[in-house]
């Protein structure tokens, strides 16, 4: 996860992109993330419905190597901070996704959308210091009302925002891609309220993985797809996920699940932005970098750690106010940028592995610059039991966090 930029733009008439024609004989016969993964059109799409059943009847259901994690595969984790777990569940399954995963791009309805863009520029950067950080938050302390771009961003903690790719636009702020070629990534509810993505998330296997990792109480965060569209998916910039999902100690970890092939660079293909790690960087120690509400700031159960809850009345909280609120970086990783070129490893994965990413360990993806584009679901989680979730972190809900253990909501 990384910020977002925060601009207007001009939506123009743009033409849809053609249904690609699938490519003939095995799908292992392509050197590339496979055409034939490739959806409907939009106009397809939804005339003929989900890509999978009805929303409330689909139960994705993963066939795993293993029902637990093996030793070897937890002392992996526990070295180098990240475990790649190829061909986790099936690759029809995947392409399943990948083509629900279409339709919502092609349900967007882009007359009331700010066009809120999502950029990894300013993620390497250093943060304020602490000086600059209290003047930061003094000068908040009266906040206009927040932008609406970055009030969509806010609010897509319990709903669905789409978040554009900056080279969806030209010069002059006009969109130049269609929608659906147009998303850098949707977040950061889907496992609440599209219910493929939030059944593939609440797995028996699933529970069994987090339990494995040592998790007493696990509460999913947050949840997305991201794209990597053809041509224009953006780089994510070297960063790691407790600097946006701080908890007290750190807890978080990602489950990252490649919808697609994801491809390196090789033989004059530019690859279509594969995950990079530096291994055992989740134990150098070196990051005090947070990405922060300031502003309006109110505490909503989820703030309150769990052995007192009981005694709160969450009515009584106000919550988060997205109206009220800016986002700001606090701190300095102090180690992310000292690690050569040489100590980031980059991992090809097929359609169907799943990538554990702890919350520490530092990460990134390289641009899409290929024809081919590179879906991915991913969901978070903390544990709740002994960790303090600060009410200044930018993802906030007034309504308790979705404990993992609980059954979804059908």
């Amino acid at each position: 996860m990384s910020t977002m930029k925060l601009t207007q733009a001009t939506a123009t008439p743009v033409t849809s992109a053609p249904a690609p024609t699938p490519e003939a004989g095995n799908a292992s016969s392509t050197a590339h993330c496979t055409t034939h993964l490739r959806p409907l059109t939009c106009a397809q799409a939804s005339g003929s419905g989900s890509a999978l059943a009805a929303p409330g009847t689909f139960k994705a259901r993963i066939q795993a190597t293993a029902p637990v994690l093996t030793a070897e595969q937890l002392a992996t984790y526990e070295r180098d901070g990240y475990l790649v777990i190829k061909n986790f569940f099936p690759k029809e399954l995947a392409a399943q996704l990948r083509q629900e995963a279409y339709a919502l791009l092609c349900g967007l309805d882009l007359s009331t959308h700010p066009l809120t863009r999502f950029t990894t520029s300013n993620s390497s950067k250093k943060g304020l210091s602490e000086a600059e950080a209290e003047a930061a938050e003094q000068n908040a302390k009266e906040a206009a009302p927040t932008k609406p771009q970055l009030h969509y961003f806010l609010e897509s903690a319990v709903a669905r925002g789409f978040l554009f790719e900056e080279g969806a636009f030209n010069e002059a702020g006009e969109r130049i891609k269609a929608k659906e070629l147009a998303i850098n990534k949707l977040g950061h509810a889907l496992h609440l309220d599209a219910p493929p993505f939030r059944d593939f998330t609440h797995t028996d296997t699933m529970a069994r993985i987090i339990a494995d990792l040592g998790f007493k109480d696990p509460v999913v965060l947050q949840s997305m797809l991201i794209f990597k569209q053809p041509d224009i998916g953006g780089k994510v910039d070297k960063h790691r996920d407790s600097t946006f999902l701080h908890t007290k100690p750190s807890t978080a970890v990602g489950f990252w699940f490649a919808l697609e092939d994801c491809k390196k660079a090789r033989d004059g293909y530019p690859g279509n932005g594969c995950l990079a790690f530096v291994p055992k960087s989740h134990k150098d120690g070196g990051n005090d970098r947070r990405f922060r509400r300031v502003g309006v700031i109110a505490e909503s159960i989820n703030n309150i750690p769990a052995d007192q809850r009981k005694a709160v009345d969450p009515t009584a909280l106000r919550g988060p106010d997205n109206s009220h609120t800016k986002l700001k970086f606090f701190g300095e990783d102090k180690t992310i940028n000292t690690y050569p070129p040489e100590a980031w490893i980059e991992e090809e994965v097929p359609a169907g592995s799943l990538v554990v990413i702890h919350g520490d360990v530092c990460h990134m993806s390289s641009p899409n610059t290929s024809a081919d584009s590179r879906y991915i679901y991913t969901f978070h989680v903390f544990d709740d039991e002994g960790t303090q979730y600060p009410s200044d972190n930018w993802l906030q809900s007034k309504d308790l966090f979705k404990h993992f253990y609980s059954e979804p909501t059908p």
